[in-house]
């Protein structure tokens, strides 16, 4: 015996607006949780994105679930306050969040975000309105057909945005995964030869050895910390971080570079993470302030030359410093602290007449993400910016580019 079936209710116009506002708010979730990992290390920003995230989707589910009046409206000045911190990010940066302090260029995953979040906001303006029974039947279809589109159309946008997500890096655009440019011709790429070796026209490699042979893993290891360092050393700008963090200055600002080395993290076995650097180097400006240009990382003081790590081969350039006195360490404010205090000298070139000779001699490798001169795995310049290790003396190479071997 076949039974009637009873037909399921047609959707209203008033949920199906509930619909649309949890589409907008899923989609808005998913984009914030795609670039999460893009900002691991930039202060506070991956956490703010995580709990973001959580919210708009949780909100959505909510709303489905059980919509009310209070619920619309805590939706819409959530989604109003993150639409008027991204304005903010924008136009002046927000100093008051650490790793949202400087001001960011509009990209395409963060520009679909906040449109996503833009029509939420109008969409509960709306459904905030007294309710009209006109034309109930037409509305339906036409709130029907709206939604459509709308999901078609949060699909098209949402799905290439959250690709683009995971690239988005601070003021640096694609700079990073395609290639770190700061617009003076010097890039950083990611690729092992444009990252690792800079040329200056003559195809001269100012490496320690031809970076030609460098393997495919040695180039991939070489692109990554290149990467993870640009990415990493942004929550370094902060200056009270850095000095909480027990990093002291060795007072070498009036060669034009300052070193801020973290004694207590030197010997460790922690090595080569922009998290966790050995020191940090700053390029001095002339009113006083500094801008943070590289890591120093540094491997514990005496390890072998065959036991340094090898995360670039040919590529990266790791040195030590060998000729300097530096003063008696000092607690200052609950971290050690020694300053330059000269050179050395006598037959060994191992004598300070004033401090102390430091041995053994940690190995250390610089990862620039300002441009230099001599590439972005090169120590300072000269032979006064560090010994290479078992590098062979490059006659081809600038002056300034140049580099002693040591025994």
């Amino acid at each position: 015996m076949l039974t009637a079936q009873t037909p399921e209710s047609p959707a209203t116009p008033r949920s199906q607006g509930y619909a649309a506002l949890a589409l907008l708010s899923l989609g808005a979730g998913f984009l914030h949780a795609a670039v999460i990992n893009a900002h691991e290390g930039h202060g506070i920003a991956s956490q703010v994105f995580t709990w973001t995230a959580i919210f708009q989707v949780a909100w959505a589910g909510v709303l489905l679930a059980r919509p009310s009046r209070w619920l619309l409206a805590l939706g819409g000045l959530a989604n109003a306050a993150f639409v008027g911190g991204w304005v903010l990010s924008r136009t002046a940066g927000i100093s008051f969040i650490d790793g949202f302090q400087d001001k960011e260029p509009v990209g395409f995953t963060d520009g679909v975000t906040v449109a996503l979040e833009a029509l939420l906001v109008v969409g509960v303006v709306v459904m905030l309105r007294p309710a009209r029974a006109e034309h109930p039947v037409r509305l339906a279809r036409l709130s029907t057909a709206g939604l459509g589109v709308m999901g078609l159309a949060v699909a098209a946008l949402a799905v290439p945005a959250a690709a683009a997500g995971g690239e988005h890096d601070h003021g640096q655009g694609d700079e990073v995964a395609a290639g770190h440019d700061h617009g003076d011709g010097h890039d950083h790429g990611a690729t092992a030869d444009e990252a690792a070796v800079h040329e200056h026209g003559d195809a001269h490699s100012h490496a320690a050895e031809d970076p030609s042979t460098a393997t495919p893993e040695q180039r991939a290891a070489a692109d990554a910390l290149l990467r993870d360092t640009i990415t990493g050393l942004y929550q370094w700008e902060d200056e009270q971080k850095v000095y909480d963090a027990g990093f002291r200055s060795i007072g070498d600002c009036i060669t034009g570079n300052e070193h801020f080395v973290n004694w207590n993290w030197i010997n460790d076995d922690v090595v080569l993470d922009p998290d966790h650097p050995e020191s940090l180097v700053y390029r001095c400006e002339r009113d006083g302030t500094r801008v943070l240009e590289a890591a120093m990382y540094m491997a514990p003081a005496g390890t072998p030359d065959d036991e340094v790590p090898d995360v670039g081969g040919p590529i990266t350039q790791w040195h030590i410093h060998s000729n300097l006195c530096y003063s008696p360490a000092e607690m200052v404010d609950g971290a050690p602290q020694r300053h330059v205090v000269g050179l050395t000298s006598g037959p060994n070139g191992n004598q300070c007449t004033r401090g102390e000779y430091l041995s053994p001699h940690a190995p250390m490798l610089h990862v620039w993400v300002a441009p230099h001169e001599c590439g972005p795995f090169s120590a300072l310049e000269g032979v006064g910016a560090g010994q290479g290790i078992q590098e062979e003396q490059d006659p081809n190479a600038p002056p300034d580019c140049q580099h002693s071997t040591h025994a």
